[in-house]
């Protein structure tokens, strides 16, 4: 009989221990990292406040810190963690008028919908290949029209972006987490995301995917205060300091414009685009909740230029165009953050 190798006690799950080993360490980094930038950030957030360029912002610094270890994709059993100690984080925020007792439910049943409650959900991802299982969650949850005190995800997650730590640093130290997973739908680099790929070719394409109103154009409708219109000059390149939702559809984007909130005017976004050549949106309706919106994302920090606006008093609402980047990556990180999109 031969004498035991080293090799021969080796556990036969090494390689899984030492990616939990890996995954402990990045949690660790990320809490420290957290609790530093905590100490730094000022005591209150003002609305009318500057926001911070990407290359300035906590969520910037946070962002990269959450990056996975080994180049590996997250598990959804850590998604569904980042997602409940966020919903727990918005639970205590000061500003975000929740209540509190919903917000185990409200996380526990967000991946779900009518057809699909949160325990059926489970069981479908843990089929998929790990990417596609990540996708399938990120884009259930960010489309999600479950409400928890009259606000949906989607919201909360663009507030806590664009409060960029200074009311509540656990909403954004959770929250990248959950922005990873959903840039990973939208950035065109890998091959889950080409795979869902479609482009608005205008009313007569001949993939039903991309029909839209406009060829090489998308809509937004929203609010915009009286004091931001002067940010948006002709000519003004800028970053948003959240995810932009956009719709193939002009009369989506109008319905939407319709519940701009108080204080502010209704405004239509036009996103104009470079032929096939925005490396960092994508169309998410393939894996929506709610399908016909034909929702066209943008991640948080995209950066625009503004072609055209109209403030006029006189019209029914505020008109904007906007010509969207080609590549995130190749602009400037210390573009002027806009005040609201």
């Amino acid at each position: 009989m031969g004498g035991q190798t080293d090799a021969d006690n080796e556990s036969p799950n090494k390689e899984e221990d030492e990616e939990a080993a890996a995954d402990k360490a990045n949690v660790k980094r990320l809490d420290e990292l957290a609790s530093k930038l905590e100490m730094s950030v000022p005591l209150y957030y003002r609305e009318d406040s500057t926001p911070p360029t990407l290359a300035a912002s906590n969520f910037r610094a946070l962002y990269d810190a959450a990056r996975p270890a080994n180049g590996r994709v997250y598990r959804i059993a850590e998604l569904r963690r980042a997602l409940a100690n966020f919903c727990r984080a918005c639970a205590d925020h000061p500003r975000m008028g929740l209540d509190k007792a919903r917000h185990e439910h409200f996380a526990r049943t967000l991946g779900g919908n009518r057809n699909l409650n949160g325990r059926q959900l489970k069981r479908s991802l843990s089929s998929l290949a790990p990417q596609n299982a990540l996708v399938a969650f990120a884009i259930r949850i960010w489309t999600s029209p479950r409400q928890w005190s009259g606000r949906e995800f989607c919201s909360l997650l663009n507030q806590a972006i664009r409060e960029d730590g200074t009311w509540d640093m656990d909403t954004l130290r959770y929250g990248v987490v959950l922005c990873r997973a959903i840039n990973t739908v939208l950035n065109k680099g890998n091959q889950v995301a080409r795979a869902l790929s479609a482009w608005p070719d205008g009313p007569d394409a001949t993939d039903a995917a991309g029909i839209s109103d406009v060829a090489n154009a998308c809509f937004r409708g929203g609010g915009l205060r009286p004091s931001d219109r002067a940010f948006y000059a002709v000519g003004k390149k800028f970053r948003t300091g959240m995810f932009m939702a956009s719709s193939f559809k002009r009369a989506v984007a109008l319905e939407f414009m319709s519940r701009h909130g108080a204080g502010t005017r209704p405004v239509l976004w036009t996103i104009v685009l470079d032929e096939r050549k925005c490396a960092h949106a994508n169309l998410v309706e393939r894996l929506t909740v709610v399908k016909g919106e034909t929702e066209f994302l943008f991640p948080a920090y995209s950066t625009f230029t503004v072609e055209a606006a109209d403030f006029g008093e006189q019209s029914e609402y505020h008109q904007v165009t906007l010509r969207a980047a080609q590549d995130n990556m190749e602009e400037a990180e210390d573009l002027p953050t806009a005040p609201w999109s």
